[in-house]
C-alpha cells in the first residue's frame, strides 16, 4: 500500500462534502432567492406581452383592426379580449411578485434577522410611492368595480385614427379601497392616465429596485455565501481527485479486472 486514500475513501469524503454543501445556509438562501427570481421573470414576461399589444395597436394594421372593431361589436370584443388577458396577467404578476418577496424575506429571517432592513427598503421604495401603490392595487379595481375594457377608446385627430388606452380618473375614484399613497397619485394625475406609460414607469422602477435588492442580499448574507463558496470548492477539489483516481486505475474494457472494478465502484457509490 502506498498510504494514499483509495477511491472508495475519497468518494465517501466527496459524498459527505456534497451533502454539507447542499445543506448549508448559503444554498438554502439561494433557493429562496430563486422564488423571487421566478416571480420577477413572470412579471417581466407579462409586461413584454402587454407592451407588445400596445405596440401592435399603434401600428397601421392595429389601427385598421381597431377601426373595424368600432363598427362590429363582435370584433370589438375579440380585439379587447387579448388586451384584457394581458393586462390581467400583468396586474396579477405584480401582486405575486410583492407577495413572493415578502414571504421569502420572512423565511430568510431564520438565517439572519433582516426584518428592520426590509421594512426600511419597503418604506423607502414602495410604501409611500404613489405610482407603486396605484399599480399594485389595480387588480382589485378591475375585479371589484370596472372591467379592463372601460378604458378603451378610439379617437380621430386631424383625420388620424389613434387607439389610446387610458384610465379615466373619474372611474378610478369610484373605487373606495385605494390607500393614501394611491389616492395621492390619482389626485395629482390628470383626468385621464395613459396606461402604457404608467405601467412601463412602474416596470422600470421595480426593475431598478430589484437590482438594489440583490446587492442588499449579498451584503446581508455575505458570511453564508462565503461558507457556501468554501464548501463548493471542497466538492470541486474532491471531484478532481476522483477523476484522477479513475484515470490512474483505468483498465482495458472487457477484462475481468475492469468488470470487478466497475462492480466495486457501484457498490461504493450505493452503500447499504
Amino acid at each position: 500500500m502506498d498510504g494514499l486514500p483509495s477511491r472508495a475513501e475519497i468518494y465517501v469524503e466527496y459524498k459527505a462534502a456534497k451533502d454539507a454543501f447542499r445543506a448549508c445556509p448559503g444554498c438554502k438562501i439561494e433557493d429562496l432567492q430563486e422564488r423571487i427570481h421566478f416571480a420577477f421573470y413572470t412579471f417581466s414576461v407579462n409586461w413584454r406581452e402587454l407592451d407588445g399589444w400596445f405596440q401592435s395597436a399603434a401600428s397601421d394594421q392595429g389601427k385598421a383592426a381597431a377601426i373595424i372593431s368600432f363598427f362590429d361589436p363582435a370584433k370589438r370584443l375579440q380585439f379587447l379580449r387579448e388586451l384584457e388577458r394581458r393586462l390581467h396577467n400583468y396586474c396579477a404578476s405584480v401582486k405575486s411578485l410583492v407577495d413572493h418577496t415578502r414571504r421569502v424575506h420572512v423565511a430568510m429571517d431564520s438565517y439572519r434577522d433582516i426584518s428592520t432592513e426590509v421594512a426600511e427598503l419597503n418604506a423607502t421604495y414602495f410604501k409611500n410611492h404613489g405610482l407603486s401603490q396605484f399599480v399594485q392595487q389595480l387588480r382589485n379595481y378591475f375585479v371589484h368595480l370596472h372591467p379592463v375594457s372601460s378604458g378603451y377608446s378610439i379617437q380621430c385627430e386631424g383625420g388620424e385614427f389613434t387607439v389610446p388606452y387610458r384610465f379615466r380618473k373619474a372611474l378610478l375614484l369610484e373605487y373606495g379601497e385605494w390607500n393614501k399613497s394611491a389616492k395621492r397619485f390619482l389626485e395629482e394625475a390628470g383626468d385621464q392616465i395613459d396606461v402604457q406609460t404608467t405601467l412601463e414607469s412602474y416596470f422600470q422602477y421595480t426593475k431598478a429596485f430589484y437590482d438594489i435588492l440583490w446587492a442588499k442580499h449579498r451584503e446581508w448574507f455575505a458570511p453564508q455565501f462565503a461558507e457556501r463558496q468554501r464548501l463548493l470548492l471542497t466538492v470541486v477539489e474532491l471531484e478532481k481527485k476522483l477523476e484522477e483516481k479513475d484515470k490512474a486505475e483505468a483498465l482495458p474494457r472487457g477484462t475481468f479486472a475492469r468488470r470487478a472494478q466497475t462492480w466495486r465502484r457501484r457498490r461504493d457509490s450505493n452503500p447499504r
